[in-house]
């Protein structure tokens, strides 16, 4: 399954209060798929909901385009909020080991796509972090747009939208500058970061050989 990746327009978001995520009042982006073009800058609509008696301040992440972004390495973690591209997706405070900010609100098909640089081509462990209330909720990686998909990983109940566990699965990649996604195949959790880990072993020097001394002449 690939997912379609057309790009969110700033100008086509209808922000709209939804309670389906947490016992608060959160907001919603959704794609009107006009055509019209994005700032090429990050943007930031900040929401303020009354829900509950209380007031929770949540983040309408719009989209921006990845030539312009910032290229992260492989091997290294990637903080699943810094992505360069992405459609339906929000980011909250976290309350995981580091805190921060995760990305949440994910539903089927929404997607988000990072700039990034692979040192080698190879297989590589990918640890995401996710929290779930969804037995049957699962991700992909994949290239941008959706083909190839690297690999496709289940994601597991952990019982509450900040109870944090690490996932782990195998994927090869190639070496370069290139964009890759994480698209959503079946909504309902968090993810935080997902991190990258070459498997391969690495390569042995050669020994460097010393040169053969020259026997010195007998007088």
């Amino acid at each position: 399954m690939s997912i379609s990746h057309s790009t969110l327009s700033a100008a086509d978001q209808c922000l709209s209060l939804d309670s389906s995520h947490s016992n608060s009042a959160t907001s919603t982006a959704k794609n009107a798929k006009s055509g019209l073009g994005i700032s090429k800058l990050a943007q930031a609509i900040t929401l303020t909901a009354l829900a509950f008696g209380s007031t929770q301040t949540l983040n309408a992440q719009t989209a921006t385009f990845c030539d312009s972004a910032s290229v992260q390495a492989v091997p290294g973690r990637i903080q699943a909020e810094s992505f360069c591209e992405m459609s339906g997706v929000q980011t909250e405070g976290t309350s995981d080991s580091g805190g921060g900010s995760n990305v949440g609100w994910l539903d089927d098909g929404d997607w988000m796509v990072y700039k990034v640089n692979i040192a080698q081509s190879g297989d590589y462990q990918v640890a995401y972090r996710i929290a779930s209330t969804s037995d049957r909720a699962q991700l992909q990686l994949e290239n941008q747009g959706g083909s190839p998909v690297y690999g496709i990983q289940n994601v597991p109940l952990t019982g509450g939208w900040q109870n944090w566990q690490t996932v782990t699965q195998t994927v090869s990649l190639s070496a370069g500058e290139q964009t890759i996604a994480i698209g959503v195949s079946t909504g309902g959790f968090n993810i935080n970061w997902f991190e990258l880990t070459s498997t391969d072993p690495t390569p042995t020097p050669e020994p460097t050989q010393n040169p053969t001394p020259t026997p010195q002449p007998t007088a």
